[in-house]
Order: C-alpha cells, then structure tokens, then sequence
C-alpha cells in the first residue's frame, strides 16, 4: 500500500460525510476516504505502542515534531542548556569585574580594520543577543524535570514490604497463581531535621548480683567509627559538619545556634568553634604537607583579598627588594593553588599581614633548584610580584578583557571588536581540555595567537591615532594590553600556561563570602583555623572528594594523618575510598570540576 498523508483537512472532511448519515442508512464510502481510515487507525495504533513501550511525552513531540511553550513564552529545546557559569557560543553571560565568565557583544558592520584580521574564519560564530537560546531556560541543565531516584546513588534505601501478604502465597485475587517478586518501584522522598542532632545512647550493663561484675553494653561498629564511647560529647561527623557550614556554607556560628535552637538543640557558638578548633588541629600536619609539597609543582595561580582581624597591630617588615623596614597593619588572605605535573590541585591560604607575591616566595623556597621554572599566574599588582628563583611570567586575560567590557559603551566600535576577538580566544580555549599540553599549546598558537595579536594591533592603533585619549578608561585599557603583552601571551608560549587567573578568583569567593557573612576574626587564631580548614577541604572537593566524609575519616584516624600525611592527600584518599568520590556532573573521567575563563575544565591529568 502506498504512504498516505493524512491532514487535519482530510480528518474533517471525512468526518463531514458522516455528518448526514442516519443509522439505518448504508455507508458508502470513496476509496479515498477508506484509506484515510486505514492510515489514521494504523497511526492510533503505533502511537499507542509508543507510549506503552515508556517513549513518553518527549518521543512524541519528536514524532510530530512540535516544541512546547514553556511558561513565559519561551521554547523547551531538547538539549538542555548549559550551566550559568559556563555559557556557549550562541548564550553570552555577563561578568563583574572578577567574574569567570566571558561575555561577548553582537559583531558590529566594521571598516577596513576587519580585513586585518590574520585568522580564518572562526570555529564557531560570535553570539547575538537577539538569539533563541540566550533567552535561556528555567530548567535545570542536568535535570529537566523531576529528579530521579537514580539521581542520588548515595541515598540511604528503605524497604518495605506488603502489610499482610509474603511470597509464596496464594494470590487474593485469582485464588490460583502464586504471589512472586515484582520489579522493585521507588519514590524519591525528602525529610527535614536539624544538621546536627543529638541522641541519648543509653547502654544497658550487666551486673553480678554476688561479685558486682560490671559488663557493658558496648555500641554498634557504625557508631564506633563516629565516636562514640570515647567519653566524647561531638561526634566525627557533627565536627565535620559544623566546618562544613561555618566555612563552606558561609553561616556564621551564632547563626547556626539560632538554627539549632529553631530545633530545640542547644549549640552555642563557642561550642562550635571549639570543635572547629579540635577538626584544624587533626588535619594540620596534612596542611604543613601540603605547603612543602606544593614547591615542586609546575603551575600555580595567586591572588589575594583584604581581610579583618581586630586585634592584630602593626608590625615591622622589611621590603623584599629594598630591605626598607616599615610599619604594616593590612591584613589580606592570600590564596596560591598549585598543579602539579598531572594538574592534580592543592590549595593554601595563609591571612596576616602579607601580600600572595610575599607567600608565593615561601612556597617557592620549598622548591628544588633543579627543577624547571614554573608558570605563575598572578595579578599585575607591584606587591604580588614573586622575587624567588626564575618563573615564566603569565597574565589574567579575563582581567584584560573585563577592562574593555567595563568601558564598552564609551568606545563601542573599538571595544566591540576586541570583546570578539577574547571571545574567539576563550572559544578557542574551550576545546583543549582534553589535548595534551603540546597539543594545546599547537593549538593555541595556530587559533588564538592572531586573534592575540589583532587586539595588540587594535590598542596600539587607537593610541596612536589619538582616537582614545591616554587617561581615559578604553585608553587605560589599551595600555594595560600593551605594557603585559608578554604576559597575557604565556597561554600560547609556554606548556600548560593558562589563559585566566579564573581559578584563584573563584577560591577567593569562598574568602569573600566568608567575610561577608562574618564581617570579621577575633584574632589571629580565628582566622589560622579557617585558613587550614579551608585549604585542606577546598583541595579535596576540587579533586571531586566527599569533603563530609573526608573531615570524618580524618578525624577518625586521628594518628594515621598525624604520622603519615602524604596517605591522606586527595588522590591517596580516593584510592583507598573510592566510594567517598563526588561525580560531578561537569567532570571529564577523573579530572575534577576545576573551570578556566567561560567555564571550561582545565586540561585533563598528563
């Protein structure tokens, strides 16, 4: 039989015939119309099939190709969209003026400048901002829909079983089958309780009534491994928690007892910081380690962000060049994280009186002689420049970039084409992730060093020409680019180089957050507690490590990290727990969610 196509025009045609008819009268049909109702049957059929075999509500969408309207007018897509942080080539995101995504602005009708650029055309084509997509989704990328159960494969299972009926019987309601296994059905449920809750144990002992022999009950192995019967009143994981929410989750300690106290759970906060106290001082030597180790690795990215602590008073330091001493009081918390040769991360953190150039050079003196010189990414600021042994210098382009976007509006023709040309470069970036760094390196050189050099091109031009006065904002720009060129450029230049600094400003949010909610240290000690907790947790949950179970095995095994460091570090963890490891949904194989510029994972482990 011949394909037919069957319209809604046909359908209401065929039904009009039937309109007039009256029951006692024959039905005569044209050969036309008894195809239309062969083919409309046989579709009724198959569409029913499809939905009895699961193809749901999206196979048929697919089948008769039609888009819902999501509510507000805006079309559901079937891929789902990227994350916020990560926007694609036709989904631009703005930025503040440390933001780690990339914006880009529509391409402009341009002059003769435009036949300058070196390059071919572009691997993929600058976003507008009139575009379907950038009207984004309020979907989640992940999960569309409802979750699953599925979704949480570290959920505690619940059995249940029939209230009356067991395998084997008789079935109620044939009276003549036997009652077997069904196929298991889940629901995924969520309960609501306090983050830390208290629970009276009590333990029933026995006693000889003639020699008064005591024997005691003793608790579960599960509850051993927490703690308990150590004559302790916190348990592994309370402490773990109480880091995790102070440090992690940015709630301050009195803020926390409130909640608590929501709950009918008395927790003061110096209770808290006491348990915090006891977690640094467990996992410090691992902190030491960590500094020590980190001298050898071949990347690192440092930056800085002003701190509070009030009793700290000014102290007398000399200048690491000149030797001048001077009184200082600032305090700043000064992030590096380092990469070794397999772009396994450590983070360190250090709040007192200094710069990250001055702690970079105590990480740098761990370092031996005989090694290569590392890339070091840091911000052009004076007092973070490192004075320890030879570097390759690099520069943050997201710094260079978000100074034109800051001033797009003042210059729009200029800025315009140097915002695209970053975009190219970032877009670019975007797909080395899993290239080897010569591959990258090739990569680069051969994609983003014209587009690099373009926007050289650019500044100096407009300079020159005076189109942008020199103590303007574009004009302070373009001297930026000129005066780092050779910095900004280590992306193309050197193995492994970056291209942003975006790692560190997005370890600096943690600081900041911190102090947000906080405002502030008491003292010094304070702020040494948050410094090794969160260089420590920070390290492993980039690395994808359950940090909860992480602070609690640690706590737990107390003496092993005590003696033996190095068998605690992110990646000997996950070797010995590989249960405990986080998959991150942006992760590629075992390469942690660590994201450059646009939200693009670093390259892979070498």
């Amino acid at each position: 039989m011949s394909k037919i196509t069957v319209t809604l025009e046909n359908l209401q045609a065929l039904s009009a015939e039937f309109e007039n008819f009256k029951p006692e009268d024959p039905i005569l049909l044209s050969q036309q119309s008894l195809r239309i109702i062969r083919a409309s049957l046989e579709s009724l059929c198959f569409l029913y099939q499809l939905l009895q075999g699961g193809g749901g509500i999206k196979a048929v969408r697919e089948l008769f190709g039609i888009k819902l309207q999501k509510q507000g007018g805006q079309p559901d897509h079937d891929d789902p969209p990227p994350p916020n942080d990560s926007p694609s080539p036709t989904e631009p995101s703005d930025s503040s003026s440390q933001g780690d995504a990339t914006d880009h602005e529509p391409q402009e009708e341009t002059d003769s400048n435009e036949s300058e650029n070196p390059s071919d055309e572009p691997d993929c084509a600058p976003p507008t901002d009139d575009s379907d997509e950038n009207q984004g989704s309020t979907c989640n990328g992940n999960h569309p829909g409802r979750p699953a159960a599925s979704d949480f494969p570290n959920a505690s299972i619940c059995s249940h079983k029939h209230a009356t009926l067991k395998v084997g019987d008789r079935c109620p309601d044939c009276l003549k089958g036997k009652l077997v296994l069904a196929k298991p059905r889940e629901q995924l449920f969520f309960v609501g309780s306090a983050p830390i809750t208290p629970t009276r144990h009590r333990f029933l002992d026995l006693i000889c009534s003639l020699c008064s022999k005591v024997f005691k009950a003793e608790p579960d192995e599960k509850q051993k491994e927490d703690g308990l019967g150590e004559e302790r009143l916190y348990g592994y994981s309370a402490i773990a928690m109480i880091a995790i929410l102070k440090y992690f989750s940015d709630l301050p300690l009195y803020r926390s007892a409130k909640l608590h106290n929501l709950h009918g759970i008395n927790l003061p906060p110096s209770s808290q910081f006491d348990q915090a106290e006891k977690l640094a001082n467990t996992i410090f030597p691992l902190f030491n380690y960590s500094r020590v180790l980190m001298g050898s690795f071949s990347c690192y990215f440092a930056d800085d962000a002003t701190a509070l602590v009030l009793d700290t008073l000014s102290r007398v330091k000399s200048h690491r060049s000149t030797g001048k001493a001077s009184y200082r009081d600032g305090c700043h918390s000064s992030v590096v994280i380092g990469l070794d040769d397999w772009g396994r991360p450590l983070v360190q953190i250090k709040t007192d009186i200094i710069h990250s150039g001055e702690f970079m050079d105590e990480i740098l003196r761990h370092r031996c002689s005989q090694l290569a010189a590392p890339i070091v990414m840091w911000d052009r600021c004076s007092v973070n420049r490192v004075t320890v042994g030879p570097i390759l210098d690099a520069a943050c382009n997201q710094h260079a970039r978000q100074k034109f976007k800051d001033c797009q509006n003042d210059h729009p023709s200029l800025t315009n084409l140097i915002l695209d040309c970053y975009w190219r470069i970032f877009s670019n970036d975007s797909k080395t992730h899993q290239m080897t760094d010569q591959q990258r390196l090739d990569y680069h050189q051969t994609k983003s060093k014209p587009h690099f050099d373009r926007i050289l091109t650019l500044a100096r031009n407009a300079l020159n020409s005076k189109a942008v006065t020199p103590n303007s904002e574009v004009g302070k720009a373009c001297q930026y680019v000129l005066t780092h060129e050779s910095a900004l450029g280590a992306f193309f230049k050197y193995e492994g180089a970056p291209v942003s600094n975006n790692l560190a400003e997005r370890t600096i949010v943690y600081i900041v957050l911190l102090r947000k909610n906080c405002h502030f240290f008491k003292t010094l000690t304070g702020a040494r507690v948050a410094d090794v907790i969160l260089s420590v947790g920070l390290s492993a949950y980039y690395y994808g490590v359950n940090l909860f179970e992480y602070f609690r095995l640690m706590m737990a095994n107390s003496s092993s990290v005590r003696k033996e460091p190095e068998a605690w570090l992110p990646w000997t963890f996950l070797e010995r727990y590989p249960e405990y490891e986080i998959k991150h949904k942006t992760r590629r194989g075992s390469w942690p969610p660590l994201t450059d510029a646009i939200g693009v994972p670093l390259a892979p482990p070498r």
